[in-house]
């Protein structure tokens, strides 16, 4: 199903950035790693409750749309944090990690569609 194999992309290539603005903890302040801390549980979340769902759907104990009705609030609460994060009300960031933040804003607004409409 195109659905999930999409959805499961975009979730990993999250975790993924995520976990690369966490290698460089060293290079950020106190709150922004409070934030990124958040927008890796956040992630991981995601991740989970994907898959938790997509079982559910493989055995058919639930429909897609409910699929995407679960993964909505942890997808929102990863955009709130990207958009703080980005906002620059937290520190500066270098040009690596606005880069990161920005890929992760790019695979939200891919996902949106997906689980929105």
């Amino acid at each position: 199903m195109e659905l999930d194999k999409r959805v499961a992309e975009y979730a990993a290539a999250i975790a993924k950035d995520v976990d690369i603005l966490l290698e460089d903890a060293a290079n950020l302040n106190d709150q922004q790693r409070q934030i990124v801390d958040a927008l890796k549980h956040s992630s991981v979340r995601f991740l989970s409750l994907y898959n938790e769902a997509m079982l559910s759907f493989a055995e058919g104990t639930v429909e897609l749309g409910m699929v995407a009705f679960h993964l909505r609030l942890p997808l929102s609460s990863i955009h709130a944090y990207c958009d703080l994060l980005s906002s620059g009300e937290l520190g500066a960031w270098n040009q690596s990690q606005a880069q990161l933040l920005q890929q992760i804003k790019t695979v939200i607004l891919s996902l949106t569609p997906l689980l929105y409409g």
